[in-house]
Formats: C-alpha cells, structure tokens, sequence
C-alpha cells in the first residue's frame, strides 16, 4: 500500500503486522512525506527494493520474519543497505535494548505512539540525511571544480617556468611572465586551502606534530640541483598525457636535465611504447579517456615492468589519492600543476646515479612514496 505518493517527497516504509497503527502512522506522517507500507518483514523488503524509501519505520515484534530479521535482509542489498531504520518498540524499555542499538538503528519510537515524538524522531532523520547529502555534493562539487582548474593552470603556471628559464627572454617579458606566475600561484593556493577548509570540515583531515629539520631541507636543497650538473648519462623518459599542452608543459620543464623524452598520447599508445622501448622512468596522466592511467598502470605491471618507475601526474588532489596511485602500482605522483621542486625531487629519489630505486626510498620525499 501506498499513501499521499507526491513529488519531492521523502518516501517512508513503514513496516508494522498491526493495521491500527500502520493507519496511525500513516495520518501523522502523511502530511509531510510519502508513504509506503508493509504489514510483515517478507513484504517489506520487497517494497524497500521496489521504491528505495529514504528512511524505514521497523516494528521488531512481528510474526514469522521479526524486525531483527528484517533488519538483517535490508542490510544485504547494496541499493538499500545504508538506509536509516528506525526501530518501533513495545515499550519505553527499547531504548535500552542493547540489541536495538548493536544492529546500528538509527533510533527507536516507543508505542504507544505520540504524534510529536513521532513527528519529531523521523524530521530529524531527515535533516541528518539532507546534512549528508550536502556534505557529498559539495565534495563532489570542490573535486569537479579541483581538477579542472588545476589542468588549465598546469599550463600557465608550466610556460611561465619554462619562459623564465631561458637566458635570451628579454626583461619585459621576463617580468610579465613573472607576473602571470605569480598570479596562478596566488589562485593555486586559493585552490589549495579551499580544498584543505573541505577536507578539515568533512573529517578527512587533521592536523599532525612532526619534527622539522632546517640542515635537513638545505642538505635536500643543494642535492637537488647535483643531478643537472652531474647526471651525465641520458636517462630515456616516458611522458603520457591526452592533453597536447601538457605534455609539452612537462617536456619542456624537463628538457634542463638532458634527458631523453618520448610523448604518448594515451593509455595504449603508452602501452606500445613502454614493450618496444627501455624506458628509466614514465610520467603518466591519471585521467585519460578510454584507458585512464590507473588502468594504463596495471597493465603494464601485468607484463612484467614491476621495477620501472612510473609516477602519477594528476590535477586530483584530493584526499586519499595517495593510497589510490599506491595500490594501484604507481611508486609516486605530482599534483598538477608541476612544480620544479617537484620535479627535482622525484629525479633525485629515483634517478641520481649510483642509486637503484629501493636505495633512493629512504630519502625524505613529499610528493613521491614506495
């Protein structure tokens, strides 16, 4: 049975073996949301299936199959197992049922019912649900919104560099371009710290004592630059991006260290090159249609490359992001847009000569992990 279906309109299931009370119910509730209601446990998982409800309202004493039961038969079904249950009990005593609780009810309501405990146990619910439902979106969102400024400032951010580089860029140019850098720069940390209020807000990030060594960074700060001048041997590089103007961003920024750079255009032509060519590190995008670099990754470990060094380029900088490139097989990333020091600092770890890999992990490395 079905009662006041209307649109934008949470949907309850109400779920009681007792007429009298689904009617109560029905009438306290229907004014205000979308009813839909079972008079045993069997039907109320169908009905749950069938319409999705946004919240259940479960009796526990009924025949055959009891609320505890039906509870359990919910929670198997990946479309409606974090739905909220709440829980209709005899007596006042539920709300010390221990068993009510370690099945993860989201609350109870004791009978004989009362309109505005009613009213009011099933609103908030509602408010948690629209809360959370927020929160989501508005990640979602920031992460949309992440990624696709962070891809266009891979670019500004990447020419500035590379034009500042060059000893024949005449003054004035050297100080617009100075200018344009530092304004995506400024607008980067914006990003930066909008993305990190998110994280701090939604739980995901916390702040971490950690001791700090000043010899340390200017001992990293002098290696960094050993590997321009002492590198001498032509290290043989991988670069896979879908996007034309990052892939000569992150050519043209490596060109200084005298490397050898090939560009592949996608997952499968990365593919191609990596089994015709022996390759001393790939730098691969993470979003690429068609093969992402996730997919692209484990199918080049599939064919026996465990020791290649592949690192992420990714504008997702989002968290958890680590322990995704990590389990997927990558040994490291760098958060678009590319920064030099960035740079330098994956060269040094896993390619100054005289060091394997495994050798180099034990250098201190923020943006590349193993």
């Amino acid at each position: 049975m079905i009662a006041m279906e209307a649109e934008n309109k949470y949907k309850l299931l109400i779920v009681d073996d007792e007429k009298p009370n689904l009617k109560l119910l029905t009438s306290i509730l229907s004014p205000d949301y979308t009813i839909i209601t079972a008079l045993n446990g069997k039907n109320a998982v169908e009905k749950a299936k069938e319409y999705k409800p946004d919240l259940v309202l479960l009796d526990i004493l009924m025949p055959g199959m009891d609320g505890y039961e039906t509870f359990a038969e919910l929670r198997k079904r990946k479309d409606i197992q974090k739905t909220p249950v709440i829980f209709l009990t005899d007596t006042d005593s539920g709300k010390n049922d221990d068993k009510n609780f370690s099945v993860d009810a989201a609350d109870y309501i004791a009978k004989p019912f009362n309109a505005s405990i009613v009213k009011l146990r099933v609103s908030n619910q509602i408010r948690l649900m629209s809360a959370a439902a927020a929160s989501r979106g508005k990640a979602a969102f920031l992460a949309k919104l992440n990624h696709e400024i962070r891809t266009p400032l891979n670019a500004v951010l990447g020419i500035s560099v590379i034009q500042l580089q060059k000893e024949s860029c005449p003054p004035d140019i050297k100080d617009a371009f100075t200018k344009i850098f530092d304004s995506g720069d400024l607008l980067l940390a914006t990003i930066n710290d909008i993305m990190d209020i998110s994280r701090f807000e939604a739980g995901r990030q916390g702040l971490a004592a950690a001791q700090y060594s000043t010899a340390g960074l200017i001992n990293d700060v002098v290696n960094l630059n050993l590997i321009k001048y002492e590198n001498k041997q032509l290290m043989f590089i991988l670069i896979v991006d879908d996007v034309d103007i990052n892939l000569y961003v992150a050519k043209e920024m490596l060109s200084p260290y005298g490397l050898d750079i090939d560009l592949a255009a996608s997952g499968k032509e990365a593919i191609k090159f990596v089994k015709n060519n022996k390759y001393d590190m790939v730098f691969m995008d993470h979003i690429m249609p068609v093969m992402d670099g996730i997919d692209t990754i484990k199918e080049i470990r599939k064919l026996g490359y465990d020791k290649l060094p592949v690192i992420a380029l990714t504008a997702n900088a989002v968290s958890g992001v680590k322990d995704i490139f990590l389990n997927s097989g990558f040994n490291g990333f760098i958060s678009k847009p590319i920064g030099l020091h960035e740079l330098d600092m994956v060269l040094k770890q896993w390619m100054l000569p005289g060091k394997t890999p495994a050798e180099a992990s034990s250098s201190a490395c923020s943006v590349s992990f193993h």
